[in-house]
Parts: structure tokens; sequence; C-alpha cells
């Protein structure tokens, strides 16, 4: 973010970590690195790491967004009870900007002009803080709209403009975000082993510990973090704050709960404070409880209540108002209100839990803190109800309110953690009961906030709760929610389950529906991701060389299913792999081997090998790393580089070539590979290719790799060792599109003429898009089937409507003259289109050409070339043919069914057939064209109700977003907290 690293693509960014990872930490940092730099403070300037010194310089204007939301509603966030005078209808980002910069610098008069003229000067850095901290789902999505309409407004005076926003992890479906479109999702990864200890030493250095206390607690830690619980609590930055302030108090007697953990941090600030001053000894309990009740009127505020008046706005409270507050308290206690003079100025002087950031106005430090007093408030006022004395706003009443309200997520998982051992296996009913409501109990959240606790480690004192609740989410229908699908317009919370906290059980569950082979692809792959987030790789590999090896010794496919999946493969030793493939193995088991670079299992068997590289070089495997013991291994990331889809930004990719290069050492020599295999196998064919690749860029000249014309002389190499193979094809068309800089063109060209350089004749392609004849007179030069596949590479990436229309019938002959292979990859080329674009059809009645209704394969080429003109009325001709689905065929099938429902031209029930029968076929994927990136899918009730129903019969993304609007309905009739307990009493002293 202070560099240009990924250019426009991370000019705006939505920035999630969860509660104390230290989002606001960072962005605070982005921010003061620009303010030294500006402001000319040298002494703070040293102390930046050289990168941070040179990085672009900015001027930033951070913004909390409980104020803009504040504003927006009509008030001055930073003067209480002072409405503003901008009508709504001019609020927009700009003009709380402008606002802000007038408020903040005095009461200057500064406008939305006078915004723009600074930014024509200096581009700006702006710092959104704090989605998740506005409670109002309205209010929040005014802000999404109001930002993400600015956005492009401001672009247009400020070119080097950056927008950061931060958030924590949606944990509900249709909560307001960004289009990850146009603003991607980077996640605050938990905090690794290595940079607890770093963290640690500068944490002993900044408090001066001598040698002696860094040496102890570096030992303490160091055993500690041994322990499972432990480093679960370590993995958050503010967590891992307070677990080495108490191991520095008291050493090894650590707590393993995470709510344990703030008990003992605040518990021991307090007691260090009231050793210090006098008033706060005297006060010490008070002291709490009042930070407890300002914490739930805080939070309480946030929710809005038609017809009352707000205490407090954006998580702050006014100086008069706080007063009010603490008088009205110790009234409630029946305490002497003449000590409010002392407790006030010991709460803002010693216990500086509560701050003020804005003149006049108080907060928490920050929400976590406010969320633990809130929690602790709770719990500690709760009723006893006893038979015959029965009262509300019991714990069980209080849980059930707070358990069912997505905004008091946080202060459920510190009240919950709370609750004494007698009191677990009450909770942990609760818990299972709400997973089973006839309302929430459809959504993400119960099954969520249930992983949660037991992550929180709540449960430790009673096993049976802890058997209980898991036993609850190892259910196929609970696991379901939760290992939600992860679509792109969220990002699903990683819940990170310890073993003895009931993810043993989990895992288990997972593991057998894996053998079982009873999970849909869509579904394997979320319990995937569950299990890469609760095991090691070493646990991983262990289980499935053990227990999944000698329970599928009669479904090797499956088995290695598993293993490509849980990235087990590459790390597995090659004779475990041998003894449990030998024989004879079918297709999609030697393309997983491959593309795991598992190229020792082919060593010195040939017909194995020259198989393995039709594979390659005919597309039909892909392959994602380049670490292999085979050589072979610099053609394949010169394909991957070469052939990348962008390849004037593959910058990473160009760097690990760079890498294979430098590590490239003959293994075996040419002579010795031609005599084992022959001089026309694939291997001897594969190592010579990367001689040349390395003699090229590894000599004296030293050509660099950003070169395009390095690549297409190397390409032309590798075509004269293999000849014209697809993946070749594939490489050449993705380096047409890159930038070649200054150089001559011929003035005619024709595509299957060899003396030409194969890049240079589909340059010339393109320029071509509207010459009927050269492409008339190109198709009728073909000769071999590696003429015609160029021919239809070239034709589909450049031509236009108009040509399409007058070579119809032509085309339609070729495309269905194609070998399968050649057809697939000349698909998977183009067909990403129908993954990423969410275009609907404009006319969903143009009349299609004749060829197309004869040829599917034109039919679909056309359609997503030209999805607007030709995918809707291609689409209904495929929905009434009787014939059955396509797989090849069915991903398109699918999206546009729905899309066609939506748009009322089929039935739902009939576009609820074809997604079963294509989901049938293994589609599952496309549907993201209208549940992600923030688009909404329409979905009328009684389709939410049968997919619901039947989670098995169709997509992972479809139920989710069936779930997502009965999330919204859930929401909808949540009642705020504060009305709850306003109306239940919660606080009403009652004696009898």
């Amino acid at each position: 973010m202070l560099s240009n690293f990924g250019g426009d693509l991370l000019s705006q960014i939505v920035m999630e970590g969860a509660p104390g990872q230290g989002k606001s930490t960072i962005v605070q940092y982005l921010c003061q690195v620009q303010r030294i730099r500006w402001l000319n403070k040298v002494s703070d300037f040293e102390k930046l790491p050289d990168a941070h010194k040179t990085s672009p310089l900015r001027l930033p204007i951070k913004v909390d967004l409980r104020d803009f939301s504040t504003w927006i509603s009509g008030v001055n966030p930073f003067i209480p009870n002072e409405v503003i005078s901008t009508p709504a209808v001019n609020r927009s980002l700009e003009g709380f900007l402008a606002f802000l910069i007038g408020y903040q610098s005095g009461g200057i008069d500064f406008d939305v002009n006078d915004l723009l003229e600074v930014s024509k000067l200096a581009p700006l850095f702006i710092v959104l803080d704090g989605l998740d901290e506005v409670a109002e789902i309205p209010r929040r999505r005014d802000i999404v709209m109001l930002v993400t309409k600015a956005a492009p407004r401001l672009r247009e005076n400020c070119h080097g403009l950056k927008i950061l926003i931060t958030s924590r992890p949606s944990n509900f479906e249709n909560s307001p975000g960004f289009d990850q479109n146009h603003y991607p999702i980077l996640q605050l990864g938990s905090v690794t082993k290595a940079q607890i200890f770093k963290y640690a030493e500068r944490w002993m250095i900044a408090r001066n510990f001598n040698w002696r206390e860094k040496l102890d607690l570096t030992k303490t830690l160091e055993t500690k973090l041994d322990e499972p619980h432990i480093r679960d609590l370590a993995r958050n930055p503010m967590q891992l704050a307070i677990l080495l302030s108490l191991v520095h108090t008291e050493g090894p007697a650590l707590p393993d709960k995470r709510t344990s953990l703030y008990y003992y941090y605040v518990d021991r600030f307090f007691s260090r404070e009231a050793g210090k001053t006098a008033v706060v000894s005297q006060y010490l309990d008070l002291l709490k409880d009042i930070h407890g009740y300002v914490a739930w009127v805080l939070h309480s505020s946030a929710e809005n209540i038609r017809g009352r008046k707000k205490i407090a706005n954006g998580g702050k409270i006014a100086l008069s108002d706080l007063k009010i507050l603490l008088k009205e308290y110790l009234e409630r206690e029946q305490q002497d209100t003449k000590i409010i003079d002392d407790i006030f100025q010991a709460m803002m002087t010693r216990v500086f839990m509560l701050v003020s950031r804005v003149e006049g106005t108080y907060q928490f430090e920050v929400q976590p803190l406010q969320e633990y007093f809130a929690a602790r408030f709770l719990y500690d006022t709760a009723s006893y109800s006893p038979p015959g004395l029965e009262s509300s706003g019991t714990k069980p009443d209080r849980f059930d309110a707070i358990a069912r309200n997505f905004y008091w997520l946080n202060v459920v998982r510190f009240f919950c953690g709370c609750f004494g051992k007698g009191e677990l296996l009450d909770l942990a009913d609760r818990v299972r009961e709400l997973t089973r409501d006839p309302v929430i109990g459809r959504t993400h959240h119960p099954a969520m906030l249930a992983a949660m606790l037991l992550a929180d480690s709540v449960f430790s004192q009673s096993p049976r709760a802890i058997n209980e609740i898991s036993a609850v989410l190892a259910e196929a229908e609970t696991l379901r929610y939760l290992c939600p699908s992860r679509s792109r317009h969220r990002s699903d919370l990683s819940v990170q389950i310890p073993a003895r906290s009931g993810g043993n059980t989990i895992v288990s569950s997972i593991f057998e529906h894996l053998i079982s082979g009873t999970a849909r692809w869509d579904t394997f792959i979320n319990f995937i991701v569950f299990l890469q987030n609760n095991l090691s790789p070493q646990e991983t590999i262990e289980w499935w060389l053990g227990d999944a090896k000698a329970r599928l010794l009669h479904n090797k496919a499956r088995w290695l299913r598993i293993g490509s999946a849980l990235e087990c493969i590459e790390h597995a030793p090659v004779h475990s792999l041998v003894e449990n493939l030998s024989g004879d193995m079918e297709k999609g088991m030697l393309s997983l081997l491959v593309s795991h670079q598992r190229f020792d299992f082919f060593s010195g068997d040939v017909e194995m090998s020259d198989k393995m590289g039709g594979y390659i070089l005919n597309c039909q495997v892909r392959y994602n790393q380049w670490k292999c013991a085979y050589p072979s291994f610099l053609l394949l990331p010169f394909l991957e580089v070469s052939g990348s889809i962008n390849f004037d930004y593959s910058w990473n990719q160009r760097e690990a070539f760079s890498a294979a290069l430098s590590d490239f050492s003959k293994m075996e020599s040419i002579t010795q590979l031609c005599n084992e295999y022959g001089q026309d196998s694939f291997a001897s064919k594969a190592w010579k290719f990367s001689e040349i690749v390395h003699r090229t860029l590894s000599g004296p000249t030293e050509l660099p790799l950003v070169k395009i014309e390095t690549w297409e002389n190397l390409l032309d190499d590798a075509r004269e060792i293999f000849g014209d193979r697809v993946a070749l094809l594939d490489c050449a068309m993705a380096l047409s599109e890159a930038k070649r800089g200054r150089r001559g063109r011929y003035k005619f060209m024709e595509l299957l003429d060899l003396s030409f350089p194969i890049v240079e004749r589909i340059r010339y392609a393109r320029s071509q898009s509207r010459n009927a004849a050269w492409w008339k007179l190109q198709h009728g030069q073909i000769q071999r089937k590696e003429d015609a596949l160029l021919f239809h590479f070239a034709f589909w990436l450049s031509i236009s409507e108009d040509i399409l229309e007058e070579m119809a019938e032509i085309l339609a002959d070729s495309l269905d003259s194609l070998e399968d292979f050649e057809w697939i990859a000349l698909k998977s080329k183009f067909e990403y289109l129908v993954y990423h674009s969410v275009d609907v059809p404009k006319d969903w009645d143009h009349p299609l050409l004749p060829a197309m209704c004869s040829s599917l394969r034109l039919g679909f080429m056309a359609s997503i070339k030209f999805p607007l003109k030709y995918a809707g009325s291609f689409s209904l001709l495929v929905f009434n043919n009787s014939a059955p689905i396509k797989r090849e065929f069915a991903e398109f099938q699918q999206v546009y069914a729905l899309m066609a429902a939506i748009n009322q031209k089929i039935s739902w029930e009939k576009a609820l057939k074809i997604v079963r029968d294509t989901y049938n076929c293994d589609a599952t994927f496309s549907i993201i064209r209208i549940t992600g990136n923030g688009a909404r899918a329409s979905l009328p009730d009684h389709v939410i109700e049968e997919v619901v129903a039947n989670p098995d019969a169709y997509p992972a993304l479809l139920w989710n977003e069936a779930v997502a609007h009965i999330t919204g309905q859930a929401r909808k009739a949540i009642k705020p907290v504060a009305y709850t307990a306003e109306k239940e009493g919660w606080f009403v002293s009652r004696r009898r």
C-alpha cells in the first residue's frame, strides 16, 4: 500500500482481519509514514525501513467510518447532538472528507472544491477504518454505496489515489460489502511462530528488560507455545501482547481461555494502578463495574432503536453524557454520588481504557476491550431466578438475546467464556438449540458461533459439553454450515478448533465423508479447506498415507484425488506412491501425478514418460509447482510464464522462473537420456529444450526476462523440438497479446506460413478482425489438424460479429471436425469469459444462425465470444433440446438456466431441473457469476425453500445463496439487544 505494487489492481482494497488482528494499527502506521515525510520529522524518518523512506508520497486522510455513519445520519460526530447543515442529498464521501479536514484544522473554511484542488497537487491516501463497527446494516450499506460512487469521481482529479477500507471478516451472509472485482480483499493472517518471537524480542526491548528477564520470558514462551491452546491464543497480535504481559507477571501459570486471558490482563492492569493511586485502590471493584456499564451502553447504543434518543454515537460518548451516565449508575447502585468527581478523575487519568480521541468525547481504546467489558457486565449483573421467584434477565435469557444478534458475536464469545463449570452443560444445550432454531438455525451463524466457542476453549472444564457440541457440528447437515462455500463476494471466517476442544471429532467426520465419497466436488473442496485450517501438513500426510491409504486400497483414484486436494502428493515418498499405484492407471490419476510434478514416479518407464509428456503438451493437465526431480523442469515454468493470461504483469511468475533457472544443473547428459529413452522420447526432448533455455538465459549477455523477444525465440525453439502442440499454441496466443514495443510491421502475412514466427502471424491475424476475405483464404489453406487448431485459436481471439456471421457454415464444419482434446483445449482457452463475465444477455430472442442450431460447438463459441447477442437465444435452444446434458457444456447451461429463470424466460421448475442435471455432471462454480462479487440473485421464496431443503441436489454456491436470503430475513426479525433488555426489565431491581 505504500508502494506501487500491484498497480491499479491494489489502488483500492479492503483489508480484513479478526478482532485484535491489527487492522487499525497497520493503517495508522501507513498514515504515519506519510505524515513523517510531509512534516519532515527527521528523527522519526530515520527509524523507517529503507523501502518506506522512498515510497511514493501521498497525503493521508484517515476516517473512522463510525464518524462517517453519524455524519450521514445528519449529526456532527465531533460535537454531541449538533445537527449538520449539509442537505441529505449532498452527503457524500468527498463532503465528509472536506468536513473532517475543516474541523480538524481548527474550523477553517474547506469545501469539496478545495479537496479536489488539493488532490490534483498531491495523490490522496484515504483510509476508511472500521466498516464492521457500523452496527446498523442500512447505514453500512449507505457507506458502501457512497464510497463506491465517490472513488471514480475522485480518481478523475487524483490519478495516484489509494483507498484502503478495514473490516472484520463477515460472519454472516448478505452483509453489505464492496464488489471484489473492484475492491480486492487482503486478509491478515495469523501470527507465525517466528513472528511471535520477533515481536516478543521487540516487546522486551521496549520495556527495558535486562538479560535475565529476557531469558526467563523467552524460555517460558517457548515452553507454552508447545501447548496447542496457548499457541492458538498467540495467533492474534492483541492477544499476543496480553499473553506476553501475563507471561512476564505470572510465569508459566497462564489461562487457557480467550476470555480468561482478557480477565487476567484487566485484573492485573487495575491491580497495578491500585498500587499507585489511593482512589483506584479504594474504588477498584466499582471502577471495573463502571467500565462494564459504559461498555454496555456504548455497544447497545450502536444499534438504532426507533423513538429512543441515542446516548452515544459511533462508539463515542460526550463528556457531559458520560458524567450523567456515571451519576445514574451510582444512584442505581445506591453509591454515594459525591464520589463522582473522584471516580471520573481516576478513570480519565489512571484507568486509560477509556480514551479521548476527539475533544469532548470518550471511547474505548480498542473495540475488543469494549466487547469484553460489555460481556462481563451482562454476565455479572444477570438475575437469579429460583422457583417461585422467577425473574427475567438471567444468563440464559441474555445468551438467547445476544447469541441471535450478529452484531454481538464477539460479545457472545466473551460472555460464554465467563461461564463456570456448573453452567457449561446448560450453555451447551442452548448452543445446540440455536443450531436447531427454525429461523436462525438455517443460517451459518449458529454453527460458526458453536465452532468459535469450541475454539475459545469455553467448554474446556466439561468434556461432556465438548462432546455434545462437537457431535452436533460433525453432523452432515451442520458441517455444510460450518464449511460454507468460499464465494468471492465475502470472506468466510477460518475457524481453527483445537483437537482437545472437539476438533478431532469434526475432523474425523470429514475424513469419513472423504473416504466414503459422499461429498460432491464443491462440498469436497470446502471440507478440504476446513482440514487445511485445522491440521498441520504433517498430520494431513500421516492420515493420507496411513488410514486413508489402508481403507482405499480398492479405490486408488479417490485416494489420489484426496491427496491432490490436501496437497499431500508432492510430499509423499516416491516408494509410497509406487507401492499403492502399481498396475494400470486411468488417465485422471496420471494427470494428478503430473499436476503435482511427481515425475520421479515415471522415471525409467519410457511408455509412461511419453504418455505424461503428451498430457503436458496437449494441455490435458495443469501444473502449479515447478520443483521436480525429472529433466523437464525448465519446460514447465516456460509454459507457465509464456502462457500467462497477462504476460506484461506476470512478474512473480518470471521471478520464480529465474529461481528455477538458477537451480538448474545437469542431472544426466543428453547422450545418456537418448540411449535410455530414445532420441524421440519426451524425456530427451524436454531435456534438450531445457538446455537451450539455460544457455539462452544464462549466457554472458543474460537477456532480461522482461524482453518479449526472448520468449518468442524460445517458443520457436520449443516448436522445432516438440512440433505444433496445443500447449505451445496456447503460449503463442498469450505472447501475441503482450506489449511488443517499436517493431516493424509486415505488409501482408498468412497465418499458416511457417516462414514467419508464429507469434507474429497471430499478431497479424488480430489486425485482420474485419477482413473476411483474408480469413476465408486462411481457412482454405488448412491441411493439417494443427493448422485447424491454430486457425481457431487466432480466429476466436480476433474476429468481429460480421465475420462470424459470414463464415458460420464453414466454421461449424471445422469446429465439429476437431478432435475432442483439441476442442477442449480451444474451449478452455476462451471459457474463462463464462466464469468471470456478469453480463446478462440483452436479447434472449435474437435469431440464431442456422449453423449455430446444428453445431453446438459453434453456438457455444459464439455465445462466449458475444454473450450479449447470442448467449440468451442459444441457451434457450439448448434448454429446449431433449438430448442428455453434455458435460462439456454443463457449466454454461447451469448459469444461463438461472439467468433465464431470473429474467422470466423459463420457469423456475425447468431451471432447477437443469441445475440438478448439470450438477450431476460436476458443474458447480460458474454460478458465481450470479452469486458472487456483490451480485445478488433474485430467488423466489419457493426456490429458496427447495434448494435449502435439498442441499445435496444443488451446487454449494446456490445453496449458500439461498441461505443468504434466509439470513437476510432472519436479520430483519432480530430485535436490538437494548430493546429486549428494556422490554424484559433486565436491569430493574426486584425485591420480594
